[in-house]
């Protein structure tokens, strides 16, 4: 008897371990957790906004920089909100301790600035991750410009 209770808990400390280390890593992610990105942009203080990407973004999504050019992307706000906070590929996750709901919202103001997320109206037009009718995406600011 001895044997088997032993035999029991180790597999159950197992199957706790990697119920853990799942969820630590996101792959338990409920279905609500999809819809939590949906909705308008609730800033518009785009110069809190591009302080945001110069401390968060501009690294890597600068002209000449590792990451794509995002000026004109005009993403949906929930596809960007996704994309931030999840990350994908090489992009990394921003999670709610590293950049906080408000200053998302202040970054999503300034992507709006730069033509990198369209308005909800875009959104229900386009399908939500349509490029604008061929426009040259608008100049990144200086560093020291701010809108």
């Amino acid at each position: 008897m001895r044997k088997t209770t032993l035999r029991t808990i180790a597999k159950s400390s197992i199957a706790s371990a990697l119920a853990l280390n799942l969820l630590a890593c996101g792959g338990a992610a409920s279905p609500a957790d999809s819809t939590s990105y949906e909705g308008p942009l609730t800033s518009t203080d785009v110069a809190a906004g591009q302080l945001a990407f110069e401390s968060y973004c501009e690294g890597c999504h600068r002209e000449g920089g590792d990451a794509p050019d995002i000026r004109g992307l005009a993403l949906s706000p929930a596809h960007m909100r996704r994309q931030i906070r999840e990350g994908e590929d090489e992009m990394p996750a921003f999670p709610p301790s590293r950049l906080s709901a408000e200053e998302l919202e202040d970054l999503l103001a300034f992507l709006g600035s730069i033509g990198s997320v369209g308005s909800i109206a875009d959104e229900a037009t386009s399908g939500g991750d349509a490029p604008p009718a061929d426009e040259a995406p608008p100049p990144l600011p200086e560093q020291d410009e701010v809108l």
